[in-house]
């Protein structure tokens, strides 16, 4: 097999899977190229026509786009990173991991699950999930642990930034789902409570959530921020008093920025990993958007509880996951 690439970073980004697997892979393939500029890249996978537009935006013009199933280049190590059945993270197709595992000399899947199926063999296998069990085929090596939470350097960093230098707000990131109301469901329900207690109530919007219902968000919600498509969400993250938002890599994000963060979503998987980080004393699960719950609402608004979340997350999130899994890959591609 003829090596094109160093390293393709193959996920997915739709609607009904979120931009997350997305936003780890320009997140690793840029660590790569900041550490290793020398490197041939790419990026490949199924995108809708926001997540296109979100590569366009975001992703060094220098690291190759590929759009799957009719391009899969070869590489030397290719990378899997997806969700290939909408709100199961325990499932890979069996013959696109086939395939994608074929095109690379050595095969990573970067995985973030409690538990999951591997339909064949990979020379590495990462998750940030302490507790993941591994079922089917056996990885060669592994390495798990919240150390690898998929979580860039900029969120480690004190940034300043003009347009969020006013810190003591409330913050919601709310991610891609099936329905997309879970912005105005949130701000139905903290609208009033927020404004009087915090002074100011941002709500960062997906990239897939539709431009029309912004407008008419902003026209119900007047007082409140809506934003999407801005190019660091880390300066808004480290101005926040208390951070609201779904299941997913935001949820490290906020975690990584020592942060109290508590956790709406759409979806069961998302409620039940969202239990999961409960019981580790790291977050408080509200529930899902369509029931939130109001008795757990009220810890938002504690200061003692929202300290010792706060606490807990500096303890376990001291440095960024993404160097942590670039430091493995690296070393795969220096093993050649």
């Amino acid at each position: 097999m003829s090596t094109q690439f160093d390293l393709v970073y193959h996920c997915d980004s739709r609607p009904e899977i979120g931009n997350g697997h997305l936003k780890r892979g320009l997140d690793v393939l840029h660590s790569i190229h900041r550490r290793q500029p020398g490197l041939n890249l790419g990026i490949c996978g199924d995108y809708s026509d926001s997540a296109k537009r979100f590569i366009t935006d975001f992703l060094d013009p220098t690291i190759a786009v590929f759009h799957s199933p009719t391009e899969l280049p070869t590489s030397t190590v290719a990378v899997l990173d997806s969700m290939h059945r909408p709100g199961d993270p325990s499932y890979l197709d069996a013959d696109i991991t086939g395939r994608i595992g074929k095109s690379g000399q050595r095969f990573v899947i970067v995985s973030s699950s409690l538990r999951i199926s591997l339909p064949v063999q990979c020379d590495l296998f990462l998750d940030h999930v302490p507790d993941v069990q591994i079922q089917g085929q056996q990885p060669r090596e592994k390495r798990v642990g919240f150390q690898y939470a998929p979580v860039s350097a900029e969120f480690f960093e004190t940034v300043t930034d003009s347009s969020f230098d006013r810190p003591g707000h409330l913050v919601a990131v709310i991610g891609g789902g099936p329905i997309q109301d879970g912005p105005e469901r949130l701000a139905a329900a903290f609208y009033d409570r927020a404004l009087e207690e915090f002074g100011r109530f941002s709500i960062v919007l997906s990239p897939h959530f539709p431009v029309e219902h912004k407008a008419k968000l902003e026209q119900r919600f007047p007082r409140l921020e809506f934003l999407q498509g801005i190019p660091s969400i880390a300066p808004l993250l480290q101005s926040a008093k208390a951070i609201i938002c779904t299941y997913g890599n935001i949820a490290y994000e906020s975690l990584s920025c020592g942060k109290p963060t508590f956790l709406a979503n759409y979806v069961d998987f998302q409620d039940e990993y969202a239990v999961y980080l409960e019981q580790k004393g790291l977050v408080v699960n509200l529930g899902l958007f369509d029931h939130l719950d109001n008795s757990k609402s009220e810890q938002v608004f504690n200061t003692d509880r929202r300290t010792k979340l706060s606490a807990q997350a500096k303890e376990l999130f001291p440095r960024s996951g993404i160097e942590a899994i670039t430091d493995e890959l690296l070393k795969l591609l220096k093993a050649g």
